[in-house]
């Protein structure tokens, strides 16, 4: 997928002429920031992209059946962190994060497209159709400098009853988890590998086998072990939120898969390896040129020190073998 564009992009960035720049300056009204309705007190934030990595999987809550989703996390387009930089006033708008985003492609990671329109279905009530990224008005409640809060299209901010709290958001999980589902199903996010189902699997195992030996209330056993059999089902049963065919069965990952995974990390470990092993090399070479050259420059100063002392030296005896010829021939003195 190519890098996407940020969600709020100027398709203009020069005025028409001085007048539309003139028009373009609103008075203030002081003492009244918090007349708008549409305006939320909290502070401002920088847009992001959401992101999926292919080993990031996660069981569905509020859907009927318990089924398998895609983990999905952001990628802030702040600069200074995850590699994103400021750009110049005469770079394009990407620029400042193209690169960050193209290092954690290479990385394994699949980043959704923002312009990409959600169906109302898999929306809050009241939200409108459009991509995942949404932008709030809103104010600084220290500051009172205004700005824009960028949200998750499924984070809905509420009625602040209360000026004293922070401004609340409810988060609508079930339609969030319908928009999971559905990337898989429309292919924008690839279904789990075989291989990272044995690693989901076999780390659900690891905590049954630590439930066991408790001494628990047989009530709350059976509640705990039901949820771990029903994550075990839901990895198990990947094929849910899949193309494929009704009633085709997904084969269990075998030795031979988590072989292949396996292998495939050596050889990853050993390219990372073998690029640190240059760079060591590179940076040795480079650090014995550097002390050739600072040898070079201390024998040559040592030099300059020596021939300085034996200048001193020449001089000094110079001087003494003339004070001893003025001792061995003195002046005669004048007759009277």
């Amino acid at each position: 997928m190519p890098v996407p564009s940020l969600p709020d992009v100027v398709a203009s960035k020069s005025p028409a002429d001085s007048k539309s720049l003139a028009a373009s300056m609103e008075p203030v009204a002081f003492g009244v920031l918090g007349t708008d309705p549409n305006v939320v007190f909290v502070r401002s934030n920088a847009p992001f992209f959401l992101r999926h990595h292919r080993k990031n999987w996660r069981i569905s809550t509020t859907l009927e059946d318990q089924v398998c989703l895609a983990g999905i996390t952001h990628h802030v387009l702040q600069p200074g962190g995850k590699g994103v930089r400021t750009r110049s006033k005469n770079e394009e708008d990407d620029a400042g994060y193209r690169d960050s985003v193209r290092n954690h492609m290479d990385k394994g990671w699949s980043y959704l497209n923002p312009m990409d329109e959600i169906a109302p279905e898999m929306l809050p009530e009241g939200v409108k159709p459009g991509g995942y990224c949404r932008a709030l008005e809103c104010i600084d409640p220290l500051s009172g400098v205004r700005g824009k809060r960028y949200v998750e299209a499924w984070d809905v901010p509420q009625i602040n009853d209360d000026d004293d709290e922070a401004q609340p958001f409810t988060f609508d999980l079930a339609k969030y988890e319908l928009w999971l589902r559905f990337l898989v199903e429309s292919g924008q996010v690839s279904p789990p590998s075989p291989a990272v189902v044995a690693r989901h699997i076999k780390r659900v195992n690891r905590h049954r086998d630590r439930i066991k030996p408790l001494n628990l209330d047989p009530e709350i056993r059976r509640e705990w072990m039901s949820r771990r059999d029903a994550v075990v089902a839901a990895y198990t049963n990947a094929k849910a939120i899949t193309k494929l065919p009704q009633g085709t069965q997904v084969p269990m990952p075998g030795e031979d898969a988590i072989a292949a995974e396996q292998a495939a990390q050596i050889v990853r470990l050993r390219e990372i390896a073998e690029q640190a092993m240059a760079r060591a090399d590179d940076a040795e070479a480079r650090l014995a040129k550097g002390a050739k050259a600072e040898e070079a420059a201390a024998a040559k100063k040592a030099k300059a020190a020596a021939n300085k002392v034996e200048a001193a030296a020449k001089k000094a005896a110079a001087k003494k073998a003339k004070g001893t010829r003025q001792r061995k021939s003195p002046k005669p003195k004048a007759k009277t």
